[in-house]
């Protein structure tokens, strides 16, 4: 009976080990290449690109009667160097797949993930976002996650990212992180990708971060690398997941300089060739196009010319931003800081304008109110059709848009990504008007709804002033080229002005042969008479006809009149004769 009996506990301590190690095949040792880590001495911190969906840690309470403390919060501003707690990817999209991806897999279909595609990359995307919290105390800044994304050899675009602290050992606290993530993914168009990580951090009050990485991506890019050598072409090929037009290639060289062209198609494919040149430094490319919600980026690479991977980042947190009591001062500090931007890169400030302001507030107010995030609204369109509805007359315009916990953190996503950079450091623009509107979240967090919205309105126009500025780029041409200046003819500028008025109202079609049949009718043609047209936004970027160098001619008359209305179209003539 003894032997019995003690055969019975042997029994119950052998099942109860079995169930044991059941239990932990859904949760610690699930995920093979997922570590057990302590807190490291030197403080790191993690990474995203701009416009991204972070949310507080939602937590699981649990008893933990023996704890360590937690991490310490590094405070706003101060300067961290992230160290990776992985090796760094030598390429984009090498990861391998591996049986803890298989079973989040599972997750991700029996949460309603059917059609989102699990990418191992952003996995351990996931894992380092998730690891850098445990080293920050907080959530990592948009620009270190952005680097983090790049040491994954992930590829994505806006992004959402979801931390779930707990004690709680079980799959359900992974299934919550997944489902919040597929209730409320990033905006565009294409395919949602989601990368899953986790980390323990054993004697911690909550041991387990699962952490959540969704993008969505309108490309599916083929395996590339992430470091050439000087002189070398990378290419960059992949296949359309969306209708794209316009597409366009922007290259941003380790020496500032910017190109931009166009990508080769082939069908429903691209391959993008940059010429990396002799520079080494990083290059980043970005790829933009016109889509189902607007205008955008598709998505943005950085390879490293003539130098490894970085392993660490050196960066600064945001600075602390709660003294901001409402919506015109968090405008207020995105208008300095984006005229920082602009001054650090010898560039003119920019002139706040009140009236763009006011369209871009109720672009942000509206994205925020119908819960989307694109340059088109469904019921506004797009920045032109709105400033054309508040009578706005610009020659040119342009929209950038960020979507952040922090001002400072929306600026330095914009000027990362070589679009939106392309906007701010435009050469262009001379005013701009800011739009901010907050969301306060359920945990007390805010977020902010920015619009940035550029224009170069158009100057009042002299016409007097107009001729007179003329006729001395005119007589400089000729002096250029040895060659007299031209005699102003009264009666020809009668003609010319008139035509000018005609140009600015119904265009250009027939403008100069009418123009010289109204000499001829006046009786103002003496040898060869010879007639141009033309319309610009401003005088001052008319590029001057090589007839203005004729060497037999001798008088001259110039005709310039503005548009009716909305129209910044100015009409600009001349009559040149022997």
């Amino acid at each position: 009976m003894r032997r019995f009996f003690l055969a019975l506990i042997a029994l119950a301590v052998i099942a109860a080990f079995v169930a044991t190690q059941r239990g932990q095949k859904l949760s610690v040792k699930l995920p093979a290449i997922d570590r057990v880590l302590g807190p490291l001495s030197d403080k790191t911190s993690g990474n995203a690109p701009a416009f991204d969906g972070t949310i507080p840690a939602a937590t699981a309470a649990a008893e933990t009667p023996q704890e360590s403390p937690e991490p310490p919060v590094v405070a706003a501003g101060a300067a961290v160097t992230i160290r990776l707690s992985e090796a760094p990817a030598k390429s984009y999209l090498r990861a391998k797949t591996g049986g803890n991806e298989r079973f989040y897999r599972r997750l991700l279909v029996k949460a309603g993930g059917r059609n989102a595609r699990l990418s191992p990359d952003l996995g351990r995307a996931a894992r380092e976002f998730v690891f850098q919290y445990t080293e920050l105390g907080r959530e990592p800044p948009s620009d270190v996650r952005e680097f983090l994304i790049r040491s994954s050899g992930a590829v994505a675009g806006d992004t959402a990212f979801r931390h779930v602290r707990t004690t709680d050992d079980a799959a359900s606290a992974l299934q919550k992180a997944i489902r919040s993530v597929l209730r409320d993914p990033p905006d565009g168009a294409g395919t949602l990708f989601v990368g899953i990580g986790e980390v323990f951090t054993p004697g911690a009050r909550y041991k387990r971060h699962i952490g959540v990485v969704s993008t969505r991506l309108p490309v599916l890019v083929d395996p590339a690398p992430r470091t050439v050598q000087p002189g070398d072409t990378w290419t960059i090929s992949g296949r359309l997941l969306a209708n794209y037009r316009g597409l366009k290639v922007l290259v941003l060289r380790p020496d500032g300089s910017v190109d931009s062209y166009p990508p080769r198609l082939d069908g429903g494919r691209f391959t993008i060739d940059v010429a990396c040149g002799d520079d080494v430094g990083a290059l980043d490319m970005q790829l933009v196009g016109t889509g189902p919600y607007g205008p955008g980026k598709l998505f943005q690479l950085r390879v490293e010319v003539g130098r490894e991977v970085p392993e660490t980042l050196v960066a600064t947190l945001p600075p602390d931003e709660s003294r901001l009591q409402d919506v015109n001062d968090a405008a207020a500090l995105a208008f300095k800081l984006l005229n920082d931007d602009r001054v650090k890169h010898g560039l003119h400030a920019l002139q706040w304008d009140g009236a763009l302001a006011t369209v871009a507030e109720s672009h942000s107010r509206d994205m925020r109110d119908g819960r989307f995030f694109a340059h088109l609204s469904p019921t506004t369109g797009l920045h032109s059709d709105r400033l054309r509805k508040a009578g706005y007359k610009s020659i040119s315009s342009a929209e950038n848009l960020a979507h952040n916990v922090s001002i400072a953190e929306s600026q330095r996503g914009l000027m990362a990504s070589l679009g939106h950079r392309r906007n701010i450091l435009s050469k262009d623009s001379t005013h701009v008007g800011i739009g901010v509107v907050g969301e306060e979240r359920e945990d007390g967090s805010r977020r902010w709804w920015v619009t940035q919205l550029f224009a170069r309105p158009p100057q009042e126009l002299d016409p007097d002033e107009a001729i007179d500025r003329l006729l001395q780029a005119i007589g400089r041409e000729r002096e250029r080229a040895g060659l007299k200046r031209l005699v102003r003819d009264g009666r020809l500028d009668t003609v010319a002005d008139d035509h000018a008025q005609r140009v600015a109202a119904n265009g250009l079609s027939g403008a100069s042969q009418a123009m010289i049949d109204a000499a001829k009718n006046a009786g103002l043609v003496r040898g060869r008479l010879r007639a141009w047209a033309a319309t610009t936004p401003e005088v001052s970027r008319l590029k001057l006809p090589r007839l203005v160098r004729a060497p037999a001619a001798r008088r001259i008359g110039i005709g310039v009149a503005p548009a009716r209305g909305d129209d910044v179209r100015i009409g600009v003539t001349l009559l040149i004769g022997d």
